[in-house]
């Protein structure tokens, strides 16, 4: 983007009450853009949570954080990464939300690996000022990123995708829960039925368990 104005700004629920600054991008990047390398990474995280420390303003950053924040967000990934602990350390120490993703799991895609790189990430100021904000995944074409839409406005996504939370597998409940709802659901028929109604019925306890 090359410039944003303040009807820009209006068009996302903002009123004249609130200033901005921006910095326009440098051909085809802008905002964050995280690094591959493990070693510029600490200093990539470093950087950012200095300068969320050094902003008292509501705060929402977004761009290519070259990080996914867990194995959901990585197709066919199943173990927790080190990168993955550090990307959502800086969420808890900034209190940064990491809003659900509308219109697809993943944001980038080469052959056959999918992974969300990209994301909005809004500090509690910014959510208190508007409660009701959505990001949504739009269709890429050239790019094997999809742009990002941080749009006020709730657009008809379907169902949300069920995911396991990291905070689940640290606490040392779960595994007994597990192995005790999988042996009080007992259904009958072939073997791929009985294992996707047990699935689901695992779904529905794990989320009864999360609102308890």
């Amino acid at each position: 983007m090359e410039q944003i104005s303040n009807i820009d700004m209006r068009s996302m629920g903002f009123n004249s009450d609130w200033n901005f600054a921006f910095l326009a991008s440098n051909g085809a990047s802008g905002g964050v853009y995280g690094p591959l390398s493990p070693s510029e990474k600490c200093c990539f995280w470093e950087e950012l949570n200095q300068m969320c420390g050094l902003c008292s303003a509501p705060w929402c950053i977004g761009g290519d954080f070259n990080e996914v924040l867990g194995s959901r967000d990585r197709l066919g990934s199943q173990r927790i990464t080190a990168g993955m602990r550090s990307f959502a350390d800086f969420l808890a120490i900034n209190e940064l939300a990491d809003l659900p993703l509308g219109g697809s799991s993943f944001t980038w895609a080469r052959g056959s690996n999918r992974s969300r790189l990209d994301r909005f990430l809004l500090s509690g100021d910014w959510l208190a000022a508007l409660s009701e904000v959505y990001q949504q995944a739009l269709p890429h074409s050239v790019s094997d990123h999809c742009p990002i839409l941080l749009s006020p406005k709730m657009e008809s996504w379907g169902s949300p995708p069920f995911r396991i939370e990291l905070a689940w597998l640290e606490n040392p409940l779960l595994e007994a829960l597990l192995v005790r709802w999988w042996s009080e659901c007992v259904f009958e028929g072939p073997g791929d039925v009985v294992i996707g109604k047990k699935l689901r019925f695992i779904k529905r306890k794990l989320k009864e368990w999360d609102k308890e």
